[in-house]
């Protein structure tokens, strides 16, 4: 879970609340998933980070949009689905 503050951290996103986490699997893919609410710039948002790692590598895929943006939601569910794991040579 450290990573994923720093995360956070980074976009500057204030009074931080973690809501849910939970795993499950994307495609194939191990994904720990961390919803989070707070404020950037004054505003409401929401956080969601999908994180999922192979071997020694590891990524972050951080989405944030306005609270209560369903369309918003609707396209970062939809973005998290599409989630695939390529092994190349």
């Amino acid at each position: 879970m450290g990573e994923v503050q720093k995360i956070i951290d980074k976009y500057k996103v204030q009074n931080v609340e973690l809501t849910s986490q939970k795993s499950e699997l994307v495609n194939h893919i191990p994904l720990r998933r961390f919803h989070f609410i707070g404020q950037l710039d004054g505003y409401d948002v929401e956080v969601e980070v999908a994180a999922l790692s192979r071997r020694n590598s590891g990524w972050f895929f951080t989405f944030l949009y306005d609270t209560g943006d369903i369309e918003a939601e609707h396209q970062v569910q939809k973005a998290i689905e599409s989630l695939k794991y390529v092994k190349t040579s």
